[in-house]
Order: C-alpha cells, then structure tokens, then sequence
C-alpha cells in the first residue's frame, strides 16, 4: 500500500483551511459539508480506491452501499482521536477478494468499530499499523458523516461494551455536535500506470440531529435531514448530464461513464423494471431506447468537430432483447467493447446503444444525455464522471508515449 502514503502525502496540504457550515440544503460548491457522498468505488478489474477525509469533527460515521439497490452492506464508527485526517482504501487480492484497508494517517486514530449489517461488531484500536477486512461487494458507493461523541468515553474497549450491552443511541453528554467534512477520492490502476481523483460531493445545510449511535445502526442517514430525503433529493437532481466522450483506437483512448443514483437506497427515481434473471429491478434508459411504446426515454446529443447530432428514442414499440439500461444504484456505461472501470462480465457494466457506439468511434465528442420533460420524474438525483484511459498517448508534443487517465465529474444541468 505504498501508493496510498504518496497518495496522502500529495493531499495533506489541502485541508489546511478552516471549515464553516452554512443555512439551507445545497450542494456545496467548495465541497465542504456536513455530509459527504462518494458516488463510485472500485475494487475491480485492477482498480483501487483511496479516500481521504478531512475532519474537524472528533468522529466520523460511513457507511458502504451496495452496487445494485444501494443498500446498506457495513458500516463504520471512526474516533478520531487527535487525528484531523482519516485514510482508507479499497483493493482486491489476487485471489479476487475485495478488502477495505484502514490506513495511519502518521498521528493513529483511536479506534474504529463497525462491521456487517446485522454481524457481530468488531473494533480496530490504534490503528498506527494497517488493519484490513473484507469488502461485501468490490464496487459501490460511500457516505460519510461527522458524528457526535460522549463526553469522556473515549476508551475503544469501553465503547465496544457500551453497544454490545444492547445500547442503540444516545444524546446525553455529548461533545462536539457539529463538524465539517472534505473528502478526495483517487482511483488507481497501478499495472496499466492510470491514476486520477476527484473531490466527494459534500452537502450543507442538512442540520441533522447531535446523536452518538451503535456503529451499524442505520437509522442515522440522509433521511434525518431537514425537509427529509425530498429536500436531498432536490438538491442533488438534474435533468440531464453532460461529459466528453474520446474514443480513439490509434492510441488506445478509451471511455466509460459512471451513472450512480446516490440515493437508491431510499427511494426509486427510475421509470420501469426489468427481470435481470435472479431479481426484478428498476431501471433507467440510457440513449435511444423506448422503455414501452408510451413512455418515453433518454434522449442524446452529441457534439463533434463534424457537427450535432441529436438521437431521439426510436419510435418502435419495446422489445424485450434490448439492453438492460441503468440497473444498478452504481452503473458504468462503456463506449467501447471491453469494460475498463468493472470486471467483464459486471451486470452494472452497460454498453452504450451501438448507434452511439458506431457514432463516437474514432472521435472526441461531447454527449449530453437528457431526461424528457414529458417524463414522471424528469430531474433525477444523479452523479458520476466520465474516465478516460490512453494508452501510449502523446505527452510533451507528441515526443513521449505514456499511460494515463483524465477524470471529470459530469456537467450537471
């Protein structure tokens, strides 16, 4: 885990400034918040993902949700201690097991306590060395929240008994009531030499209440803000997302685009079901595809030096042996054949419709996917990026061949 140290080492100096929490729901646009939401982990296909955060709270909550419905899958108490930094990463062993790693921040943090939904507890006291334990699913997303503490517990051991004597919550003689988050997530591929970050979404103005909760107690979330989940929902919605697309085989330039529906595991925002063979689940269309001949679909436009092209839903009626679309709470749209981001074989991996694959092959465009106005629900709370990986591009005028990737967060409108 040495890349992890350098990692840290680049982003120590980036939380230095002091953090402040502002009134109404929002996104905040300095990426400092109350919360935060990683959209997108992986543990697949090579990849590996760091998360820094940065904290003025004592303790941090996190849980990890599931790839397909968003759920909740384990969750975490982090005491801080004096430590102002929190470090963890997410890997795959080569006999495919997928591990979360929490990692020294040079200071230790107390203790973390936590585990699997409904499994026994378990508790990793100062953690000046590494700890790992295995990851339900390999991919997925994350949300993080500063938590309030008891004052004067502050004793791993007597934590751990405090929750495995049945204590669920408390808010007597706490300290520390509110904090502020910063998060930086950086996704590697150490084998292919790829690495790129971006800054987790934070949100402000949710004024949750000062509560100190048994780690995999999940009734702590988004749910509890002011004006509920409708209000974080609204906050996070758009109507369509924009990205870049580069698809170019001489240099082997090839793009995914991650669609996550952060808040899945809450409520439904998307259109129709489909039997995936082992579960019915609800999905999203991504491009020309009808979800029923009355309903209507994602529409595309794409912007190329050659000029804009816009592809509407067919007008066809809907046929059962089209792709599946955006069926899980974290999905990866693949322009090209192979995925890059997922495993092959991944059921969140999606190929793009093979009109817009034929259409971007051998191009850079610009792709803008918009959700009809005639549609139920045509804002959807939605993030995601696009990456893009080039092998043997051109750096330096065209004098030196590299590897590397371009991460960037979709335009949201």
């Amino acid at each position: 885990m040495r890349k992890l140290s350098l990692f840290m080492v680049m982003l120590m100096g980036m939380f230095t400034s002091q953090m402040s929490v502002a009134g109404n729901l929002e996104l905040a646009g300095d990426h400092r918040g109350e919360a935060l939401i990683v959209p997108f982990f992986s543990a697949q296909n090579n990849w590996e993902t760091y998360l820094n955060i940065a904290s003025d709270s004592k303790a941090l909550h996190i849980k990890f949700r599931s790839i397909v419905n968003g759920d909740v899958l384990a969750s975490y108490n982090v005491y801080l201690g004096k430590a102002a930094l929190f470090s963890m990463a997410m890997y795959s062993l080569e006999n495919g097991r997928a591990m979360l790693n929490f990692v020294d921040s040079s200071v230790g943090h107390n203790c973390i306590i936590g585990g699997v939904i409904d499994a026994p507890i378990r508790s990793y006291q100062n953690t000046s060395y590494q700890s790992s334990v295995e990851l339900e699913e390999s991919s997925g997303s994350l949300e993080i929240y500063p938590i309030s503490v008891v004052d004067g517990l502050n004793n791993c051991d007597a934590m751990v008994n405090l929750w495995q004597q049945g204590e669920q919550t408390t808010s007597v003689g706490l300290a520390n009531t509110h904090g502020t988050l910063e998060g930086y997530v950086a996704i590697a591929n150490v084998g292919r030499g790829l690495l790129s970050s971006y800054r987790a979404t934070a949100l402000r103005g949710l004024n949750l209440p000062a509560e100190h909760f048994h780690p995999t107690l999940n009734n702590y979330d988004l749910s509890r803000a002011e004006g509920g989940i409708a209000a974080v929902a609204d906050a996070l919605s758009v109507a369509s997302l924009t990205n870049e697309v580069v698809q170019l085989k001489d240099i082997n330039a090839a793009t995914e685009w991650v669609v996550s529906y952060p808040l899945a595991g809450y409520m439904n925002h998307k259109p129709y079901t489909t039997d995936l063979g082992h579960t019915t689940q609800w999905c999203d269309s991504f491009g020309v595809y009808p979800t029923t001949s009355a309903e209507p679909a994602a529409s595309v436009q794409v912007n190329q030096q050659q000029g804009v092209t816009a592809l509407q839903p067919q007008d066809t009626e809907y046929s059962p042996t089209r792709p599946a679309g955006l069926c899980h709470a974290v999905n990866v749209v693949g322009f090209g054949a192979e995925p890059v981001l997922a495993d092959a074989g991944a059921e969140n991996w999606v190929q793009a419709p093979r009109t817009l694959v034929d259409l971007l092959n051998g191009r850079a465009s610009v792709l803008t996917w918009a959700l009809p106005a005639e549609r139920t629900q045509p804002r959807v709370p939605m993030l995601g990026f696009r990456l893009t990986t080039f092998e043997n591009g051109t750096l330096d005028g065209g004098k030196v061949l590299a590897n590397y990737s371009l991460l960037t967060p979709h335009k949201r409108d």
